[in-house]
Formats: C-alpha cells, sequence, structure tokens
C-alpha cells in the first residue's frame, strides 16, 4: 500500500511538475508586458530583462546545487515550499510592480542603474527560485543512481512541455481574455495550491525501506564514476552544454527577429517561435531519456547533425517571405480569422527548426549522464550543470540576440552560429576521449564547407527580407508563380526601383527605397512600409505638425514620438514660435536615415531645434524631468509588438504630466486597415485621461484625437488668426499642397461630448488588459470590411439619440 501510494505521489508530481512549468512561463510574459511599461520595450530593455532573469535563474541551480547535500530525503518537500514562495510571488506581482515603478523617481543613480535595480527586485528572487526546483527535483525523484538520468531527463522533458503550453496560452489566450492581473492572480494561485500538496505528500515520496536504508547518494560514497563501459572527459562535456545553452538562445532570438520582418511583426511572433522552440526542446529531452544506452555513440555524432540541418535552414532562408506569402494566401482565403495563420505558422516552424534544435536539447540531458558522479550528489551535478549552461544563455542572449546586430545583418549572424557548432562538433569529440589529432581533422573537414558557405551567401536574402512589409498583399496572381516570379511581381507593383539603403540595430531592421523617376522616396521598419515621400503621405505628416501647432497657444517646446521620414519634425522646426523639437524614436537605425530625407524635411538632420533622443518614450517620459508644450504620437501599426502600449491610459496619464498649462498632445490614427472597435478602444482610453478632446479628420489616411489643456473650444482661440498668417507657416503648407486653413479648422468629426458619447461603446485597453493589437491585427487579416470614421461617429451619435427616444 505505501508503494502504491509512492508511486501516486510520483505521478502527481510530474503532472505538478508539468503545470508549474506553464506557470513559470505564463510568468515571464507577464513581467516582461509589465516591465515594457517601466523600463521600455526597446531593445536594451528587452536584454536588460532576459539577462536579469537567465543570470537569476543560473544563481538558483548553483545555490541548489549546494544546499543539495543537506536537502536528503527531503528534496520534495523543500520543492513544494519553493512552489509556494514562487506562486505568492505572482499573486504579489502586479501590487509590487506599482510600489516599484516609484523607484524610477531616483535622481541620484543614472537611468541604466535605476533600470537594473528595478527589474533585479522584481524578477530576480522569483527567478533564483525557479532555477532551485530542477536540482531539487532531480535529487528527489530518483529512485537509484543508474535511473537518475532517465528521472532527469523524463523531468526536464516534462516540464518543458509544461512551458510550451504556458507560452501558447499566454501569446494567444490568458492575457487576452484574462488580462495580466487576473492571470498572475489565478496561476499563482494555482501554483501555491500545488506546492502545498507537494509538501502534505512528500512524505509519502519514498517507501519506508527505502527511507531505512538512507539515500542512494548517501549509500555509495566511495564508489566511482559511473560512466556505462566509457570514459568521458567532463571539462569538455560542459563545454558542449555550454555551447548547446548558448544557440538556443541566440536562435531563438535571432529567428523573433527575423519572424516578425518576414510576417506583420505582432506580438504573435514571440510565442510562435519561443514555442516551437521549447516543444523542441522537451521532444528532445524526452528522446534523450529513452535513447540514453545510445548516448555514449550519438553525443560526438549530435553536432554534425546539427551543422548539416542548419546550413538546410541557412540556405533556405530568402524562401521565407515567399512561404509566408503563400502561407497567407491560402489561409486567408478560406477564412478571415487569423489565428488559424498563427496556428499554421507555428507548426510550419515546428517542422523547419525541430529536428537541429530537437538534436541540441539532447545534449543537456546526456552531459548530465556524463558527469553525475556517486560522490556527488544528484542535485549538485544537476545545479553546477544548468548553471554553466544558463549562464552561456546569458551570453547567448547579449551576443547572439543584442550585439551581433549592431555590426552583422542576417546571413552574417547565422554564419557566427554555424561557425560555434563547429565548435561543439570538436569539443564533443574531444569529451568522448577521442585524440586531439582526430578533433582537429574533424574541423579541418568542416572548414571548407564553412569557406564555401561565406563565398556564396543565401541568394537575395536582403533585397527578399526587404520586401516583408507586402505581408498583407492579397492579390490573385501570387497565387500560382514561383519565387523569382513573385519578386519580380512585387518590385513593380511596389513602384520604387532600388533600396538606397539598409540599416540593421538590435531594434530592427531598417530600409529606404527610391524612385528616381518621381524622386520619391520611403523608408521601412522591420519589412513594412513607415511612410513615404509621395504627396499623400507628405501632406498627411506635414499636417500632423501644423495643424496643432495652428491649435497650441505656445508651442515653444514639442515632442515628437516616432521619427519616421522626419516630416513632422522638419516642418515644426522650420516654424517662428517653435524654440526645440525633441524626437523620441526607438530604432536606431531610424535615426541613421535621417539625412537621406533632407530634400523633404527642409533640412531637418542639420538644425539645431531638432533633437534625435534614442529611447523607448515610455522609459524617457518615466525619467525626464522636463515638460512639453505640444506632444505628438506617431506611433507605428498598432498591431506591432509594443505599440498598443502608447495607446492606453496608463501612457496618458504619463504624458498629462508632462504637459505645460494650455499645451496640447496629439494622437495619430490611421483611416484606413482599421475598425469600428479599435477606433472606440482608443476612443475610451484618451476620454479616460482627457478632459478636453476632440476627433479630426486631417486627410484621408490620417485621424487625430487632440488634447488642449484648459481648453475646451479650440476654434475660438485669439491666436488662430495671427498664427495661420505667419510666413513660414502659409509656406510649409503650400509645399504640401494645402492652401485653405478654413477647411482644415472644419474637419472636425466630434466634440469632447461627441467622443464621450464614441468612448462609451469601446471595449477596455489598458496595460493590465491590452486588447488592441489584436483588435488592429483582426482590421489588417479582414478579407472585406468597411471603416469609414465619419460613419461610425454619426452612426453611434443615431444610436445614442434612438436610445434616449
Amino acid at each position: 500500500m505505501n508503494v502504491l501510494t509512492a508511486r501516486f505521489f510520483q505521478l502527481f508530481i510530474f503532472i505538478a511538475v508539468a503545470l508549474t512549468g506553464l506557470c513559470s512561463l505564463v510568468y515571464q510574459t507577464i513581467w516582461q508586458r509589465y516591465l515594457s511599461f517601466a523600463v521600455g520595450s526597446d531593445a536594451s530593455a528587452s536584454v536588460l530583462i532576459l539577462t536579469v532573469f537567465l543570470s537569476a535563474l543560473s544563481m538558483g541551480y548553483w545555490l541548489a546545487g549546494n544546499w543539495s547535500e543537506k536537502a536528503t530525503q527531503r528534496e520534495l518537500y523543500w520543492y513544494g515550499w519553493v512552489e509556494c514562495f514562487i506562486g505568492l510571488w505572482a499573486v504579489s506581482f502586479p501590487l509590487l510592480f506599482n510600489l516599484g515603478l516609484e523607484l524610477l523617481a531616483i535622481s541620484w543613480l543614472p537611468v541604466f542603474g535605476v533600470d537594473l535595480l528595478l527589474t533585479l527586485l522584481l524578477i530576480a528572487p522569483p527567478a533564483v527560485l525557479m532555477g532551485v526546483t530542477l536540482p531539487y527535483l532531480t535529487q528527489g525523484l530518483s529512485t537509484g543512481f543508474k535511473v537518475a538520468s532517465r528521472t532527469h531527463a523524463r523531468v526536464y522533458a516534462i516540464n518543458t512541455f509544461g512551458a510550451l503550453a504556458g507560452v501558447l496560452l499566454a501569446g494567444f489566450l490568458l492575457i487576452e481574455r484574462w488580462g495580466l492581473d487576473m492571470t498572475s492572480y489565478v496561476l499563482g494561485s494555482l501554483n501555491i495550491l500545488l506546492g502545498l500538496l507537494v509538501i502534505y505528500g512528500s512524505r509519502f515520496a519514498h517507501p519506508p525501506e527505502e527511507r531505512k536504508q538512507g539515500t542512494i547518494r548517501k549509500s555509495t560514497q566511495t564508489a566511482q564514476v559511473y560512466n556505462n563501459g566509457f570514459d568521458v572527459r567532463q571539462s569538455f562535456i560542459l563545454v558542449v552544454a555550454a555551447c548547446s545553452g548558448f544557440l538556443l538562445i541566440a536562435l531563438e532570438t535571432y529567428f523573433i527577429r527575423l519572424f516578425s520582418v518576414i510576417t506583420e511583426g505582432s506580438h504573435h511572433a514571440y510565442p510562435i517561435v519561443v514555442g516551437a522552440f521549447v516543444a523542441a526542446v522537451g521532444l528532445g529531452a524526452w528522446l534523450a531519456g529513452k535513447w540514453l544506452s545510445k548516448a555514449g555513440k550519438l553525443f560526438a555524432l549530435i553536432p554534425w547533425w546539427m551543422l548539416g540541418f542548419w546550413l538546410i535552414i541557412y540556405f533556405s532562408l530568402p524562401l521565407w517571405p515567399y512561404v509566408d506569402l503563400q502561407l497567407k494566401q491560402w489561409v486567408m482565403n478560406q477564412t478571415d480569422n487569423h489565428d488559424w495563420l498563427m496556428f499554421a505558422r507555428f507548426w510550419l516552424f515546428f517542422l523547419v527548426i525541430a529536428l537541429p534544435a530537437l538534436a541540441s536539447s539532447m545534449l543537456l540531458p546526456w552531459s548530465f549522464h556524463f558527469c553525475k558522479d556517486r560522490r556527488t550528489s544528484l542535485g549538485k551535478t544537476t545545479g553546477n550543470l544548468y548553471a554553466i549552461a544558463t549562464l552561456a544563455t546569458v551570453i547567448g542572449g547579449l551576443i547572439g540576440g543584442h550585439f551581433l546586430f549592431k555590426w552583422l545583418n542576417f546571413w552574417q549572424i547565422f554564419l557566427c552560429f554555424l561557425v560555434l557548432v563547429v565548435l561543439m562538433l570538436v569539443a564533443a569529440k574531444l569529451a568522448m576521449m577521442a585524440t586531439p589529432k582526430t578533433a582537429i581533422k574533424a574541423m579541418l573537414m568542416c572548414m571548407p564547407v564553412m569557406l564555401l558557405v561565406w563565398i556564396y551567401p543565401p541568394d537575395k536574402l536582403e533585397q527578399r527580407l526587404a520586401l516583408g512589409f507586402y505581408f498583407q498583399t492579397k492579390e490573385a496572381a501570387l497565387q500560382d508563380i514561383g519565387v523569382a516570379e513573385a519578386h519580380e511581381w512585387l518590385w513593380r507593383w511596389f513602384g520604387h526601383e532600388r533600396i538606397l539603403a539598409t540599416a540593421i540595430q538590435p531594434e530592427g531592421r531598417v530600409d529606404v527605397f527610391e524612385n528616381s523617376l518621381n524622386q520619391q522616396r520611403m523608408i521601412a521598419i522591420n519589412g513594412r512600409s513607415n511612410s513615404d515621400t509621395a504627396m499623400a503621405d507628405l501632406k498627411g505628416n506635414g499636417l500632423l505638425g501644423l495643424f496643432p501647432y495652428l491649435l497650441t497657444e505656445s508651442p515653444r517646446r514639442v515632442l515628437i514620438i516616432g521619427l519616421g521620414t522626419g516630416v513632422t519634425a522638419g516642418i515644426l522646426a522650420q516654424q517662428s514660435d517653435v524654440e526645440q523639437v525633441d524626437v523620441c524614436e526607438i530604432n536606431s537605425a531610424v535615426l541613421e536615415q535621417l539625412p537621406l530625407f533632407d530634400d523633404f524635411t527642409y533640412q531637418a538632420s542639420e538644425n539645431p531645434k531638432l533633437k534625435l533622443i534614442h529611447s523607448d518614450v515610455i522609459k524617457f517620459l518615466h525619467q525626464a524631468d522636463q515638460s512639453y508644450d505640444l506632444i505628438i504620437s506617431i506611433p507605428s501599426n498598432f498591431w506591432v509588438a509594443g505599440v498598443e502600449n502608447l495607446l492606453t491610459p496608463d501612457f496618458y496619464q504619463l504624458v498629462k504630466g508632462h504637459l505645460n498649462p494650455g499645451g496640447a498632445f496629439v494622437q495619430w490614427v490611421p483611416e484606413y486597415r482599421f475598425s469600428e472597435d479599435g477606433l472606440t478602444m482608443i476612443a475610451r482610453a484618451f476620454v479616460e485621461q482627457f478632459e478636453h478632446t476632440s476627433l479630426w479628420k486631417l486627410t484621408d489616411n490620417d485621424l487625430v484625437f487632440i488634447h488642449q489643456q484648459g481648453i475646451s473650444e479650440p476654434l475660438n482661440q485669439p491666436w488662430l488668426k495671427s498664427r495661420s498668417n505667419q510666413t513660414p507657416f502659409r509656406s510649409s503648407l503650400r509645399s504640401i499642397n494645402v492652401y485653405n486653413v478654413r477647411s482644415l479648422l472644419q474637419s472636425q468629426l466630434a466634440t469632447h461630448e461627441q467622443l464621450l458619447n464614441v468612448a462609451s461603446y469601446g471595449d477596455m485597453h489598458n496595460l493590465n488588459h491590452p486588447q488592441l493589437g489584436v483588435v488592429a491585427l483582426e482590421a489588417l487579416f479582414m478579407q472585406s470590411f468597411k471603416y469609414n470614421s465619419s460613419d461610425i461617429v454619426e452612426k453611434l451619435r443615431e444610436q445614442k439619440k434612438h436610445l434616449i427616444e
């Protein structure tokens, strides 16, 4: 009966391991979302969060390894308490985050110091605890030294499959349906419940006869290393484990960036790519346990397998935009529901990277198998091994996921990863007692291959990635033609004959296109058209600066969120009353391209009034002490990951604190590929924070919500006439083909009272409950839609009138 109870409890532990793995990945997603509103969502902030999390995880592994020897027969008991504390932290995280925001007011620390302190305090403690779990589980669940490797692989696989469920649920369901707070409360409570059940059941972990005999870790102190009949060099085993950890995180980050360029770049890129990698890792860990008897023969062969498959993927990269284009054509012709497209993308990407990622993930469980020693506790072996692998993961995230993007393009970075695979191949050879001469021969065999890869890179990869912004094209002509013909068709349809410049930075890729025939230039950010110098865009971007300049009482100091081509900033810097224009741009590659648009921006790159700030605007406003007379927000497409933070009441409250008395805030909204749900959602967020608001239609493509501090009637102000007669102002209007100021002042769609009515139909969108990105994505992929802001405002007005009657 006791044996049966122990086995039942072990089954429960495996279920708990899967569920806590699920919770951990959801927590990681939630913490990333929260912290993006404090330390920013730019590349440096993402690297900071990842580095702190993984470093703390590594510290947890190392600490657990050292503590495990003192936790003999109590490992599962302490594992239960660890899960309780992780769950308690998750339940408390929303409160802790709000308290932590007070740290942003610290002025005696540099900006990075404040960001690091806040990140450490919020996510390092639970991450350390997460690192404690695997060593304790490996030691606590192992019923014998020889079966410990299989037990370890099983625990690792089950936890990883749980993590897969977590990343998919967080990315596609829980946060969207429940919001950040509720998701944290529910899963934190589940974590606490699981921990308490483990604590209660830990006394059934071992049958009485096992407890009488003592633990296997103490009963065999004098035995030698158990190695299945062959010798290994443990130092090289650790090198292989470190290379595996480095490659997995570096490639994961690489493909998130690549995936964002060739698709629409929404927040779904993270769960799709990470989910596919986690699925491969879980499957690899499971197979590692199944093939344990063959580990000695396969360990040195796996890197060869990886090199071959990564080479195939390397040369297939130019096909990816075309394949995704065809996938969209097929899926979206069947349904308007973009969730099916995301589902198809996940499985297609998994099939592409499954074999090499799976192979790499087998190396860690096998490394444990080769490193375990009867003279050392299983927990310590696990802790030390995974501490080293996780520290390598930190380095992989920093170098492969960030710094390499400062100097290299996509194919060059992938080549660096292939070189590391070769180094891992040599280390695996040496680990299995091969002679240095044999290992050198293996490396020399790889050199001709690497040389050919360098000389013959993937054909036209950069050019084809630059055309990624045609993701929304649903032309029938593209459905039944080959890769080359499709790209030629896109270039003709596109109308720009060449790429004038390309810049790749950690924040993303920027391309500038040129049509020399009509002297037009366009900027594309991460494969998506941002704005161009054609008259329609030139007029819209110009009016985004000139119209609020006209309405604002004293527009001396201006902040613009998002640079684009620089037209809005350049045209504002030309005006008489403007003394300084600060432009906050998250992508440093965009800042680099500003001189290419000088002919259209009044030589903005040389204007001393213009100050370019490379920063996430949320981080900038949190830590800036200056205020402005005019703030204009022109973010990227609303479905792009991170952009929806800039349209929340939380952000608007931050903006409000940086407006001078009489100042104005302008929020741009597209009058194309959007929806009624999106418009009413933004209206609700806007009127929640601002008491004097209005909605205007500047062009056929451009809407603006405007708040004027203390001004309820914007059209009845004494400065309008004198401002509209200023020579620079009228000259600027003529340059964008606007000759009638009166028509501008008649473009109002809704007053504050009418906006309150529009907002009453809107769903809630805020930091805790982000929904705008999903709504914008639905509008993007909708096959047939009718979106006209004037009709929407009028329809909602009539609905309210009907209800009153």
